[in-house]
């Protein structure tokens, strides 16, 4: 008779967990700026230098939730990206928006539609928006793939009430 052995499957072949469902993270916004950049750039392979300009805007404020990392502070970097324009919506292939590190410091970088940016500018000078609300995935590794923002003058925190 053929002893059975067991067989056990590694970690990565297993079947996932329950999928958790995304999380919201919630930040007020307590200051913002807005930076650019422009210069020569070399593209290896290529001959000649063209221009590239880089245009950013950085928010920095506390999380409201969720309630784990509550009055931690926060830095947003959100980095136009013409992909993303209405226009070319439908070419644009993309997993996330960005991604959220919660290592020592709490940052982000997030792609936004370069044709937003007037609006937003205008909401911010006129000091309208209070709030930013993502949401993502559970931290893994100290990191959060983002799905979604929204820039808010207001918020009902019961709408984004911890569910854990």
């Amino acid at each position: 008779m053929a002893e059975t052995r067991k067989r056990t499957m590694k970690r990565s072949q297993r079947p996932n967990q329950a999928v958790q469902s995304n999380v919201y993270y919630v930040a007020e916004i307590v200051k913002w700026s807005w930076g650019a950049s422009f210069g020569l750039w070399e593209e290896p392979g290529k001959v000649g230098k063209s221009y590239h300009g880089i245009r950013h805007l950085k928010l920095c404020g506390r999380f409201v939730q969720p309630s784990q990392l509550s009055e931690t502070e926060v830095q947003f970097t959100f980095v136009p990206d013409e992909r993303l324009n209405r226009e070319n919506q439908a070419l644009a292939q993309l997993s996330s928006i960005g991604r959220l590190s919660l290592r020592a410091e709490a940052i982000g970088l997030v792609s936004i539609p370069a044709d937003v940016l007037p609006c937003l500018l205008t909401m911010l000078c006129a000091n309208q928006f209070k709030f930013l609300v993502l949401r993502g995935t559970p931290p893994r590794n100290h990191q959060v793939n983002l799905h979604f923002l929204s820039f808010e003058m207001q918020i009902n925190s019961e709408d984004f009430a911890d569910t854990n």
